[in-house]
């Protein structure tokens, strides 16, 4: 099965991704599996995907380069059908991550 990543948006949360963005029902419709990742927090204590716009150290296009790997090692999912996809800051992420990522 493929597998996709759907970041939130800075100060927000992964569950009202969830919400906002409705694609469990895409999800099963179309036989991927979904998975909504939870941002680290900055400074301030708001949630935030590392992006290159900040100044904070959180490596996460190593976390999230590393949840890929673990969930294509412990689940039958096609490695080659890896997406990623985001809402605001989580979508400055994507960017990045689609640039860097092997």
């Amino acid at each position: 099965m493929p597998l996709v990543l759907n970041l939130h948006g800075y100060t927000d949360i992964a569950h009202n991704q969830i919400i906002y963005s409705s694609m469990n029902l895409v999800a099963d419709a179309n036989d991927f599996v979904l998975v909504y990742p939870f941002g680290s927090t900055d400074q301030n204590g708001d949630t935030i995907w590392n992006s290159g716009v900040t100044s904070e150290d959180v490596n996460d296009l190593g976390y999230l380069s590393a949840l890929i790997d673990t969930l294509l090692v412990n689940y039958q999912l096609n490695a080659s059908r890896v997406y990623i996809c985001g809402f605001s800051n989580g979508g400055f992420n994507v960017l990045l991550f689609s640039l860097c990522y092997v």
